[in-house]
């Protein structure tokens, strides 16, 4: 397999948030963007920056539009909290914006990124049979209060992540960083696959990787000293996943 069979997806790294992509807000927009702050994956579109490897990285921040989220809210957990594709409220659970414009933007925005994933994947299988998508990520080290929140955690699917792939990228960062705590689907879990292909081809396959920010961020969202060691951490366990998809078999 070569790199152009695999596909990495950043949806939560933009900071871009146009007002007028916003709709009627309902609070400042100084306390959405501050919202958006500590839910955005900063830095993630450098962190796993990989030359030869397409990426896909969403246009606008998750607050103009989540492009990881199902489209229809009835199949999304999140949109019970008023946070599918179309946010309407903040982090703390209170409404900034109605939803008039949840149609259009899912048209303009959605709709667009997904269509061209998708067709990025089915590039790939034509031309290997085979493709992986590496989901990229990170979270706050304050995320609900806890206290045992891994630096890493590998998200998976029953049906899309081959097991022995999963447990080669455990194997790597134990074997290469050992000092590093690895869980899998804790605190987050799955990994994400064009609608199209979701549950229905096996020859898709997706691997999420998220990052503590506390391993490269410091308070008030800049970098520590730990950047660069990440960006390698990250260069080499994506090296290290194609090298395995490419020998590896279901």
């Amino acid at each position: 397999m070569t790199r152009k069979n695999v596909i990495l997806h950043i949806p939560h790294a933009s900071l871009l948030m146009p007002e007028e992509l916003m709709g009627d807000l309902l609070v400042p927009y100084s306390r959405v963007k501050e919202d958006a702050l500590y839910l955005s994956d900063m830095y993630c579109d450098e962190l796993f920056d990989y030359e030869g490897v397409r990426t896909f990285k969403a246009e606008y921040n998750r607050y103009i539009c989540d492009v990881e989220r199902f489209p229809d809210d009835a199949q999304e957990e999140m949109a019970k909290k008023g946070q599918g594709l179309y946010y309407t409220h903040l982090f703390d659970g209170s409404r900034f914006r109605g939803a008039e414009r949840r149609d259009e933007i899912k048209e303009k925005v959605y709709d667009k990124f997904h269509q061209e994933f998708s067709d990025a994947v089915g590039n790939a299988l034509r031309d290997s049979s085979r493709c992986l998508i590496i989901d990229c990520h990170s979270f706050p080290d304050d995320l609900e209060g806890r206290g045992d929140l891994p630096d890493i955690c590998f998200g998976s699917s029953d049906y899309h992540t081959p097991h022995w792939l999963l447990d080669a990228a455990i194997g790597f960062i134990r074997d290469s960083y050992g000092a590093l705590d690895v869980k899998v689907n804790d605190p987050f879990s799955g990994a994400i696959v064009p609608a199209e292909y979701f549950r229905n081809n096996e020859n898709v396959c997706s691997v999420m990787i998220e990052l503590n920010r506390r391993l490269y961020m410091s308070p008030g969202y800049i970098k520590s000293e730990g950047f660069q060691s990440t960006k390698k951490l990250c260069k080499e366990l994506i090296g290290f996943l194609i090298k395995n998809f490419k020998g590896g078999s279901q």
